[in-house]
């Protein structure tokens, strides 16, 4: 079945409906936005360039066919109502526009910012729409995208683990949006920015290289966490690229080690079921594998606020999906969940 065909993902919004199951009351599917200009004959066919809002299902990774786009992270920005996917395969992170119907959705109209559920906004890889060429790839293969927090400095800025850029780096690009939520793009070029506006490196004395999984997490006091899955390594740099924490984390799975490290303050609802106690003035959570990060001021200065970290494995093969359950339902503040569906 694997090789039979094409397997484009798709995006679900499910109310749960306690003590289990739950309603569908938001979809969206790449397979509505899609272009191509091979045959004039088949559908969607136009000219690509003139599209960056749709997507080129002759674009992409060979060697990935036919899970075309493996849709690997995906995000939820509350303020704009958007939702950024990340496709290692494609080298690109996409925005969508969550307000629409499920039938809008569908389209290329309707919603808050009127297109549908077209492509609001795309960046790493111009190639994909034939607005640059390979010296203009920013991201290859990369993970976890995502939004900075607004209680964090750079909020609203987007980072990303660029697992494969030779060697793997962490960076944060600043997207051209106005304050209502568009994005800005020059007509016949390509969605800015030029470059990242930070960025680190795997170099020594930071080896991270991690050709897959693994993520990025900027946090409130302004450090910034990293995960290296191949490394199985765990650690916090300030924004001047100084190390302030560091934990490596044991894996006997023989696949690969941990997805990624998450980040939750110890007042995190999701932690209330946990039992909490203090260890050399260290928040440690009881019976589970998860260690406290010690948060400092934006000038690194020591803080007495308790933090508290957790690390996740995932091993589901090509299906794999990195949104879980308490990372989902936290980032909307509706009683609904997004996740990816191949």
């Amino acid at each position: 079945m694997y090789n039979s065909g094409l397997f484009p993902d798709s995006i679900i919004e499910v109310k749960p409906t306690f003590t289990e199951g739950g309603t569908i009351v938001w979809e969206w599917h790449a397979w509505d936005h899609l272009i191509q200009d091979y045959d004039s004959t088949k559908a969607n066919y136009g000219v690509v360039a003139d599209h960056p809002e749709l997507i080129d299902i002759n674009f992409g990774t060979d060697d990935w066919q036919p899970e075309w786009l493996h849709i690997n992270s995906i995000d939820y920005n509350e303020k704009l109502d958007q939702i950024l996917l990340s496709s290692p395969t494609m080298n690109e992170i996409f925005v969508i526009d969550h307000s629409t119907t499920i039938q809008e959705a569908a389209g290329h109209t309707g919603g808050r910012y009127g297109k549908g559920g077209d492509l609001l906004y795309r960046w790493g890889n111009p190639q994909n729409y034939h607005a640059g060429d390979k010296s203009d790839q920013q991201l290859f293969f990369q993970h976890d995208a995502r939004w900075i927090e607004p209680d964090c400095p750079g909020a609203g800025d987007i980072t990303v683990f660029n697992s494969q850029a030779n060697p793997s780096s962490v960076d944060e690009i600043v997207p051209p949006v106005d304050s209502n939520g568009n994005y800005y793009l020059e007509k016949g070029r390509s969605y800015g920015p030029e470059e990242p506006i930070w960025n680190i490196t795997s170099e020594d004395p930071y080896i991270f290289e991690s050709g897959s999984y693994s993520g990025v997490q900027r946090l409130p006091d302004g450090n910034i966490l990293i995960s290296s899955a191949d490394r199985r390594s765990f650690f916090v740099v300030t924004p001047e690229k100084k190390l302030v924490w560091k934990a490596p984390i044991e894996c006997s799975h023989s696949f690969n080690g941990p997805f990624r490290m998450e980040y939750y303050p110890s007042d995190y609802p999701g932690l209330s079921c946990l039992s909490l106690s203090l260890e050399n003035g260290q928040s440690i959570i009881q019976n589970s594998q998860k260690q406290s990060i010690p948060q400092s001021t934006p000038q690194s200065q020591p803080s007495s606020t308790q933090q508290s970290v957790t690390s996740t494995t995932t091993h589901t093969g090509a299906s794999t999906t990195t949104t879980s359950t308490t990372t989902s339902t936290a980032t909307t503040s509706k009683s609904t969940s997004l996740q990816t569906s191949k």
